[in-house]
């Protein structure tokens, strides 16, 4: 009978903490199939000002990568004399750089130089560093913070 009673309890006590975190889940607009295929986890990025559009709600970020992004291949055509063509390829590593487009809600703390600014105040800060802490998910990145250094 006692381990009946234990086995309930702590059977009722998982069920608490699954609605609980369900609901946790909900209240901040994650997705539970994100959750499972690993996005809502928090990341932070730190990189260049791009762009800020404050009626949209975003901003956007440049950062150099160590990994080259991409690889370039350039064709040439070459023409014999005797009026056959061939092609030749070359790859080479395109410039490494990452853009990143961050959605920004109204509550998202933003400081520039450890004063509270609003969204619309970023637009003039174009090719200043920033840190933005983000959860990822399907439907974009959502900037939980952004700091932009003076």
């Amino acid at each position: 009978m006692r381990a009946i009673k234990v086995t309930m309890s702590t059977g009722i006590l998982l069920l608490i903490a699954a609605v609980f975190t369900g609901s946790v889940i909900a209240s901040q607009g994650l997705n539970p199939q994100d959750r499972r295929a690993g996005f809502g986890r928090p990341e932070t990025i730190t990189g260049t000002i791009s762009m800020v559009d404050a009626s949209h709600g975003v901003i956007f970020l440049s950062r150099t990568v160590s990994a080259p992004a991409s690889t370039e291949v350039t064709t040439v055509q070459k023409t014999a004399p005797n009026g056959t063509t061939q092609d030749q390829s070359t790859e080479s590593a395109a410039p490494g750089q990452a853009d990143y487009k961050f959605k920004v809600s109204s509550s998202t703390p933003i400081t520039v130089g450890g004063q509270r600014v609003t969204l619309a105040d970023l637009a003039g800060l174009s090719g200043r560093q920033a840190t933005v802490r983000c959860v990822p998910q399907r439907s974009g990145d959502y900037a939980l913070g952004i700091e932009v250094s003076r």
